[in-house]
């Protein structure tokens, strides 16, 4: 396979030429985020069957031509565990390119787990194993060596050999649309957007505030993220979860108090202190959106839930695929405590596979017992 570092506007339109031909492409990216809200992209991965290349968005000023292939939409993108690389391309172009697949998806429904990392999924696939040896590269510094183009490389060469190896046996075992619908999943664009106004449901502890401190919480939470966006720096970086919920208890009123408060970095407070305490002070005293915390559920029957999980167990097994692409275990929870729960078991083909069975389990048309040493389902008498 031909491989390319891609460092100017008219090498980048020639190899995006050709992929204009092609039915798939694969691709990977290279960021950091650890000093920046917003992840740093420093190197893109594109690959067909036949040719791959970096490409060097740090040097390239116009990747137009590239965009015009990622985002055409006779041509499917295939990555794995895609998320932040479409975090990154929704950032860059306000959209998200489609149609997707996601090769950790399609692991799943083969049985290798519900998130496999690349590495091992080459390994079962093709048996190579990669090198890890750049794995804590900073892929932002230039020059990049010929080691560490290779090695990104590798993130998109081996997925182009891979890639009909796992579609022969999705396609092979019927679950090739159901991993196309589920990839699809990574083209909704609320995935890779935070608004302010509902960060504070993501605080850690939240639960353990009433009144005006939830309030403080709601409304510091949202000058957190909206002050990070701004200024494209990490929002622990502003104020830490912890500092946060002190913030929200204590509710200083004045720069005194403030300033005898632990946790809060000098920068910070000699740039934001007052910003702090205008938030603080215009708090109302009873916060919004309260029915959307998450609140204690009720316990349920612990053998039931046992039992339960169990049946979904055996039945994940029987079909050869990982639990968790059927369920977790909240969602058989709500399932125990509502059967008419919209949760994803009870449509589809994870109906057919698994929740069609779990409501007859619950409703006492079905039972487990052991047969020959192994768990089986069978129907009781019971009609449904």
């Amino acid at each position: 396979m031909a491989t390319e570092y891609i460092t100017d506007t008219d090498a980048l339109k020639v190899f995006c030429d050709y992929l204009a031909h092609c039915e798939t492409v694969f691709i990977d990216t290279e960021f950091i985020r650890e000093s920046t809200y917003y992840p740093e992209l420093c190197l893109i991965q594109v690959s067909s069957t036949e040719q791959s290349a970096c490409i060097d968005p740090l040097v390239i000023e116009d990747l137009g031509p590239l965009m015009e292939v990622l985002y055409n939409t006779q041509i499917t993108k295939v990555l794995h565990a895609g998320r932040q690389d479409m975090e990154i391309l929704y950032q860059l172009q306000g959209r998200v390119p489609s149609p997707l697949f996601d090769t950790q998806v399609a692991a799943a429904f083969l049985g290798y787990g519900e998130q496999i990392g690349y590495g091992e999924l080459i390994k079962r696939e093709l048996g190579v194993q990669l090198d890890k040896s750049h794995s804590r590269t900073d892929w932002k510094k230039r020059p990049l060596s010929p080691a560490q183009l290779e090695y990104a490389l590798d993130d998109v060469r081996y997925l182009a050999r891979a890639w009909p190896k796992l579609v022969e046996k999705l396609e092979a075992s019927k679950r090739l649309q159901w991993v196309q619908e589920e990839s699809a999943a990574l083209e909704q664009e609320d995935l890779y957007v935070n608004h302010p106004d509902m960060m504070w449901l993501r605080v850690k502890r939240v639960n353990s505030l009433r009144g005006r401190a939830l309030s403080v919480l709601q409304r510091l939470a949202a000058w957190r993220e909206q002050t990070a966006m701004s200024r494209n720096m990490p929002r622990r970086r502003l104020l830490n979860d912890d500092v946060l919920l002190v913030l929200a208890r204590q509710q200083p009123r004045d720069m005194d108090s403030l300033t005898r408060m632990r946790g809060i970095h000098p920068t910070v407070m000699k740039r934001h202190a007052q910003d702090i305490l205008t938030v603080i002070a215009e708090a109302p005293e009873q916060a919004e959106a309260t029915e959307m915390l998450r609140k204690p559920a009720a316990s349920v029957d612990a053998s039931l839930l046992d039992g339960a999980s169990a049946l979904l167990r055996l039945c994940a097994e029987q079909a050869g695929i990982s639990t968790g692409v059927l369920a977790n275990r909240s969602d058989i929870e709500k399932l125990i405590r509502n059967q008419d729960a919209e949760i994803a078991l009870t449509h589809g083909w994870r109906y057919d596979i698994a929740g069609r069975d779990l409501l007859q389990f619950l409703n006492g048309a079905a039972a487990l017992r052991v047969e020959n040493g192994k768990l089986i389902v069978y129907k009781t008498n019971i009609n449904n």
